[in-house]
Formats: C-alpha cells, structure tokens, sequence
C-alpha cells in the first residue's frame, strides 16, 4: 500500500492511468477526487509489479452496505498497464488472477466477506468464473 505521504512519487503514473480509464469509460470522478481520497485514507493505493517492471495499479474502499450494514472491499479502480500485440490478453489474465488473490486477502484483514468492483463490460472476459455479476447499470442523459 502507498501511505498518503508517499502518494506524490507515484502519482504521475498513476494520474495517466486513471486519465486512460477516463477515457475509455464513463465515469464521473477526476484524478483530483481519487488524490483527495488517497490523502485522506478514504481509498487506498496499491501498486502492481513483476519484478522490476510496473504493470498496473488499483484503488480500493472499505465500505458497508447501505441497508445490512456488512462490510465490503470496493475496488474502484483497477488498471493494468496496456502491452503491445497478442500477449496484451494473456498478461491481463495473468494480472487479474494475482491481483483477486491479493484482493481477497485485504477482504478478509478488513474484516469483510465480499468483494465488490464495476468497470466496463471487457472485464467480463477476466471475471468469469470469479465474479458473480450483480447488476448492470445503464444510464441515460436528460
């Protein structure tokens, strides 16, 4: 986990992923909200690598549902950094299943007893199996 102080030796990077994950999705947040967040030990940062080289990152919520009041991990953002050609899937799927392990662990030392995430319709291809979809959401402008 990046530590609030710690937060701006990495934000560069972390800043052009979420600005990608904008540009892909429809999400309401800026980077500045998430900074805010982070800072505040709202959300917490963490930082994906193998070995040296750096393949992503996510940001996380302990939070407790609205009417059982149980605790949840939300996982609000989980981006992996891109790789050219075919090996782009594989290396997805190799990062995701890591990153669920490591996920369920946070879970469960926070006390929580389900993961919750939402992100565009691609991560199904990843989740299958290891998600249950809840719910879709659409959204219609006025």
């Amino acid at each position: 986990m990046i530590a609030p102080e710690n937060l701006r030796a990495c934000w560069t990077r972390v800043k052009a992923g979420l600005e990608r994950v904008l540009q892909i999705s429809s999400e309401t947040w800026i980077p500045e909200d998430i900074y805010t967040y982070l800072r505040t030990k709202m959300a917490f940062l963490y930082l994906a690598w193998d070995g040296d080289e750096y393949r992503g990152f996510m940001v996380i919520e302990s939070k407790r549902d609205t009417f059982t009041n149980q605790p949840y991990l939300h996982v609000w953002v989980l981006f992996g950094e891109p790789r050219n050609g075919l090996d782009h899937f594989a290396a997805v799927e190799q990062f995701v299943e890591g990153t669920i392990e490591f996920i369920d662990g946070l879970a469960r030392t926070a006390g929580a007893t389900t993961v919750r995430m939402s992100g565009r319709e691609g991560w199904k291809r990843f989740l299958r199996g290891k998600f249950k979809p809840v719910r879709v959401c659409y959204e219609r402008q006025l």
